[in-house]
């Protein structure tokens, strides 16, 4: 399901690459390698700006941090406006990277929910499968019971006195053998089902059960950089403080701007990829079925019906489960007639109450896997089955890819530039801070410019009168 989210992730440039999602997750496909390299162009971006400016953020402190709070050798001027304003900024970039941390529990949390939707729309899906299974155990038990009445049946009409002429039980060995190969065709397809619900109700509680801890990812995120931010701040203090504790933090904070740029460009790839996807799901899911293996491209005629049907209603049903149970049962209703014309058998004088009680079961069975034949038809029919997958589809899409896990990544981003602003504005702060012999001494040594010059005050070495 597209939004304009989506399709605005969906058309971003991937440097000449194709942004089409790839039929085939084959490393040697030309088509699979070249959206690849369309991904990687794009979040590589991220991934080199956050290294880049790591490495320069850590080489910049270096040449000026160890510098000054090392080797005592900070700059003896201190604009004070300059200083108060850095600050400031200081203070406002990091408490805003910690807010945009926070608020972005509130995605985070949309994600959550929509773990939480796909879990309960899997749970519907298996529920659908489950209804199938069931009805068509349901045929496979009246089919049988049907075979073995109808088995029985002619091997009574056999036995009887062949003058003046044999009974026919030509249709009664017909209705056996229609009813053993529709219990065949019954038993394989209810294995099937069963594997399949079985698969995806665990499936449906987990997500059901743990999608709701993905929320609570944003505050842990907060809590470290309020504690970064809080650290980084004890810099500021007097130059004992700085000594032992900036040429630790300095290099923490660059590699912790590093990897948020890295997570950014990771985050960037998997938007990529969903959105892709999400452009158009159920197309996307045809193709990879088709290019799917070998052994299940019998059910890939199944697959695209039941993806497609409810916006394209007059979609063919040829080779689809919903096509062999409508074909099944229409057999079956061609047969009742033959199944009627079974009463004429009780006009034989050889044929005594227990054959009349065995064509009367006969009908019987007849009836009612005609009725099992319905109920599959209808288990198996577009809405029984499109809805539950359509409550899978939808949650993903639109509500966990464009209304979480977009504005998430877009908050990333956001908080890995109030970080960048945070480690270039404090390289200032290092660079002014005061020496601890200025601290010491700061009152006796200070004298109004005599000129008014710009720097305000000047502070003399000490010794000089």
């Amino acid at each position: 399901m597209a939004t304009p989210a989506v399709d605005w992730v969906h058309s971003l440039p991937r440097g000449g690459r194709s942004n089409e999602f790839p039929s085939t997750f084959d490393p040697s496909s030309p088509e699979f390698e070249d959206y690849l390299w369309g991904i990687g162009n794009v979040a590589g971006a991220y991934v080199i700006v956050g290294v880049v400016l790591g490495l320069l953020s850590a080489l910049l402190y270096c040449l000026a941090c160890c510098r000054c709070c090392c080797f005592d050798r900070c700059s003896k001027e201190q604009p004070g406006c300059c200083r108060r304003v850095s600050w400031a900024i200081v203070i406002l970039a990091g408490g805003a990277a910690c807010v945009v941390a926070f608020a972005s529990s509130a995605p985070a949390a949309r994600m959550a929910a929509a773990v939480g939707s796909t879990g309960d729309g899997i749970g519907a899906l298996a529920d659908a499968t489950t209804a199938v299974g069931t009805a068509t155990q349901s045929f496979e038990t009246s089919a049988l019971g049907l075979q073995d009445t109808a088995l029985r049946l002619a091997a009574s009409l056999e036995s009887k006195p062949a003058a003046p002429a044999p009974i026919d039980t030509t249709q009664v060995e017909a209705v056996a053998s229609a009813a053993a190969s529709a219990a065949s065709a019954a038993s394989q397809n209810s294995a099937i089902l069963t594997a399949a619900s079985d698969a995806l109700r665990p499936t449906g509680k987990t997500l059901r059960e743990d999608g709701g801890s993905a929320g609570s990812a944003p505050i842990g995120e907060a809590a470290a950089l309020g504690a970064l931010l809080l650290l980084f701040l004890v810099t500021l203090l007097p130059m004992r403080i700085c000594k032992c504790v900036h040429c630790v933090m300095s290099p923490c904070m660059s590699v912790c701007m590093a990897l948020v740029w890295v997570v950014c460009g990771v985050l960037m790839a998997v938007a990529l990829v969903s959105s892709d996807l999400c452009v158009d799901m159920r197309g996307n899911l045809v193709r990879l079925a088709k290019a799917g293996p070998a052994d299940l491209q019998a059910a890939v005629p199944s697959v695209e019906f039941y993806l497609r049907c409810e916006a394209s209603p007059g979609l063919s049903t040829n080779g689809t489960f919903y096509g062999i149970a409508v074909e099944g049962r229409k057999q079956l209703n061609s047969s009742s007639s033959d199944v009627a014309s079974l009463d004429q058998l009780k006009m034989d004088p050889r044929v005594n109450s227990t054959d009349d009680a065995m064509i009367d079961l006969l009908q019987a069975n007849f009836d009612t896997l005609l009725v099992d034949a319905i109920n599959v038809e209808k288990s198996l029919s577009c809405s029984a089955i499109s809805e539950p997958i359509g409550k899978v589809i939808d949650p993903t899409c639109r509500q966990f890819i464009s209304e979480g896990f977009l504005p998430f990544w877009a908050m990333q981003v956001t908080a890995a530039v109030l970080l960048s602003i945070l480690l270039l504005f404090n390289l200032m702060f290092c660079i002014r801070h005061p020496s601890q012999e200025d601290e010491v001494a700061d009152s006796g040594l200070r004298v109004q410019d005599p000129v008014g010059s710009r720097q305000g005050v000047v502070v003399k070495p000490r010794g000089q009168p």
